[in-house]
C-alpha cells in the first residue's frame, strides 16, 4: 500500500461514524419570543424536560414602587436563568416568513407580550425597535427551530380540510342547548379561518381554526383542531378537536422543535386581555401542553 493510500485510510478512520454522531451529547438551549424591542426567553430544553427557568412575568397594572421587575445587566444574569444551558452572545431568529438570521445579544431591558400590564426581563439585541409586526422566535442554539407553513385558500390542504369541516361540526359542535336552548339549529355555512402545517418523516400535521354561524347570528360555533396523515395521498385523521362558542381567543403556531420521535409546537395564545407562550407535544395519539407562560392583561 502506498503512503498516499495509507494516509487516506487513516483520514477515513478518523471521521465520525453515524453511531459516534448519534452518541454526541445533547446541547441544551433556550427559546425566546420577539416582542416590540426585545427577546423574551420563556422556555429551555435539556433534551428530556422543558422548563421555564427565566423569571416569570409580573403584573404591573397596579403601579407603585416595587412593582416593576428588577432588570440585571447582561453580565450579572444568574446562571440558573438559562436552565441547563449557558449564555450565548449570538442567537438564531426564525422570521415570520421562515427565513433565519443571526442576532446579537447586547444587553437587557424590560419587555412584555401582548398588553403593557405585565413585564419581565428581556434581552436587547442589535435589531431595530418593531423589527417585526408579528411574533418571531429565537433560539440560543442554531438549527433547532423549524418553520410552520401557513396555508391560504388557494392551497390544496385548505381545500381538503374545508371539505372535512361539515362532518367535523356534525360530530363535535357544541350542542345548542349548552348556551341557548331556545336557538334554532345551526346554519350550514362553515368558514375555515386559519391553517398551519408541518411535515416530517412521521407524516403531515395540521392545526386549523374555523367557525360556523348560527341561523339567527346571536352566537356562533367555533372548532379548532389537529389533524394528521401519513402522506399527501392519505386521508387526514383527527388527533384532537376543541368545540366552543366563538370567542376572541386565538392560537398561532410559530415553530416546531423536532426531537427525534417527538415534535414540540411552540405557539402564542392570545385573547382580549392577555397572551401566553406555550410548548405543545403534538403526536398522532393526541396533543399535550407541557409548558405555558402567561403574560397577564389589564
Amino acid at each position: 500500500m502506498s503512503l498516499r493510500s495509507t494516509t487516506v485510510v487513516l483520514l477515513l478512520a478518523a471521521l465520525p461514524t453515524p453511531q459516534m454522531r448519534a452518541q454526541a451529547p445533547f446541547v441544551p438551549f433556550v427559546v425566546a419570543v420577539w416582542s416590540a424591542n426585545a427577546l423574551l426567553p420563556f422556555a429551555d430544553f435539556d433534551g428530556t424536560r422543558w422548563r421555564s427557568s427565566w423569571p416569570q412575568p409580573v403584573d404591573i397594572s397596579s403601579g407603585g414602587p416595587g412593582i416593576l421587575p428588577i432588570i440585571p445587566p447582561l453580565a450579572k444574569i444568574p446562571s440558573r436563568w438559562w436552565g441547563r444551558s449557558t449564555f450565548q452572545p449570538a442567537w438564531e431568529l426564525l422570521e415570520p416568513d421562515g427565513r433565519r438570521r443571526t442576532v446579537q445579544i447586547r444587553g437587557t431591558l424590560m419587555g412584555s407580550v401582548g398588553t403593557s400590564c405585565s413585564a419581565t426581563v428581556g434581552l436587547r439585541t442589535n435589531l431595530p425597535v418593531d423589527a417585526y409586526e408579528r411574533h418571531a422566535l429565537a433560539v440560543s442554539r442554531p438549527g433547532v427551530l423549524e418553520p410552520i407553513a401557513s396555508a391560504t385558500a388557494t392551497h390544496a390542504d385548505w381545500r381538503t380540510v374545508s371539505a372535512l369541516l361539515p362532518d367535523i361540526y356534525k360530530r363535535y359542535d357544541v350542542p345548542k342547548d349548552v348556551a341557548r336552548p331556545d336557538l334554532p339549529e345551526p346554519g350550514a355555512r362553515v368558514t375555515l379561518e386559519e391553517l398551519f402545517s408541518s411535515t416530517d418523516a412521521s407524516g403531515h400535521y395540521v392545526y386549523f381554526s374555523s367557525w360556523r354561524a348560527r341561523m339567527d347570528r346571536i352566537w356562533d360555533s367555533e372548532i379548532t383542531g389537529w389533524l394528521w396523515r401519513r402522506s399527501s395521498e392519505s386521508p387526514f385523521q383527527i388527533i384532537g378537536v376543541e368545540a366552543r362558542t366563538r370567542d376572541d381567543n386565538e392560537i398561532i403556531p410559530l415553530a416546531v422543535v423536532n426531537d427525534g420521535a417527538r415534535r414540540f409546537w411552540l405557539v402564542v395564545a392570545s385573547g382580549k386581555a392577555s397572551s401566553s407562550m406555550a410548548v405543545l407535544d403534538v403526536r398522532r395519539g393526541g396533543v399535550k401542553e407541557v409548558l405555558r407562560v402567561d403574560y397577564g392583561g389589564c
